[in-house]
């Protein structure tokens, strides 16, 4: 496969032509279209996404490798099919609706001002994580692993404690009902 790198795309429209099947290295996509591309078997290494939609990209064994995606809408994209060999992507200010991230480790992950509503974390791997400024509003944590995580700055989050790793997660008083709300607690 065919390596590209250093190579700038701006204001690309990807929905009507496919972008290249290629390794890319040390990319940056500026206000492209990819709404439902297909970036299968595809690397991305150092590359950087601003400002591009990436609803519905189809991720079937793409490798994400220290990549960063600014400002991006990211709706409705499945990362557990990605390689999982390295991955590494760096999010800030996207709205990531009904993503999914089942059964991925997120260690070398950040995710700084998202809207991660309806984002699907089962059985992830958030430990250490800082999930800073997020909306998680309708996320799913079940059998997820949040050991040292930070959400002191997150809102809008439910974790049944019982059903999740937590130990040294950090938390705002301000969403202790979060974290209380299925024991039937009466909070004031």
């Amino acid at each position: 496969m065919e390596t590209i790198f250093d190579k700038t795309f701006t204001t690309e429209d990807y929905t009507s032509i496919m972008l290249t099947k290629a390794n890319y290295e040390n990319c940056e996509f500026i206000d492209c279209n990819f709404n439902q591309c297909d970036f299968s078997e595809m690397s991305f290494s150092d590359c950087t996404f601003k400002t591009c939609n990436l609803s519905m990209t189809i991720m079937n064994k793409t490798a994400m490798k220290n990549v960063d995606i600014n400002e991006c809408r990211i709706t409705g994209v499945h990362f557990e099919d990605c390689n999982p060999f390295l991955f590494s992507i760096h999010c800030e200010g996207c709205p990531m609706e009904f993503s999914t991230f089942v059964q991925m480790d997120l260690k070398r992950s950040t995710f700084i001002d998202c809207q991660m509503i309806n984002v699907d974390f089962t059985e992830a791997d958030l430990s250490g994580l800082e999930l800073d400024g997020c909306d998680l509003y309708d996320a799913i944590f079940e059998g997820t692993n949040l050991k040292d995580c930070n959400l002191s700055n997150a809102r809008n989050y439910t974790i049944h404690p019982d059903k999740n790793k937590l130990r040294g997660s950090r938390h705002s008083i301000h969403q202790i009902k979060g974290l209380l709300e299925h024991y039937d607690l009466i909070i004031e």
